[in-house]
């Protein structure tokens, strides 16, 4: 595997993320910061989980042998 998908197997919403925290941090106050990131992460991880079945659906054993060797959208953790 190359690129960005070698660290995680959904680079956009990790991209995203890392553009709420960033953005969050500078610009939002925290009593509104923290209910922010808890429903992102909500949401990511329902869209992430479809998506996830979807693609063992059609890669099947090659999918999950990935899947188990490469995080979701956060890389380095499981």
């Amino acid at each position: 595997m190359a690129g960005p998908y070698r660290f995680v197997r959904h680079p956009i919403y990790a991209s995203m993320f890392s553009v709420l925290l960033g953005t969050g941090f500078l610009t939002t106050p925290w009593w509104l910061f923290i209910p922010a990131i808890i429903l992102f992460l909500i949401g990511t991880e329902i869209r992430v989980r479809i998506e996830d079945k979807l693609l063992a659906a059609h890669f099947g054993a090659k999918f999950d042998a990935y899947r188990k060797s490469v995080p979701a959208y956060v890389p380095f953790l499981r």
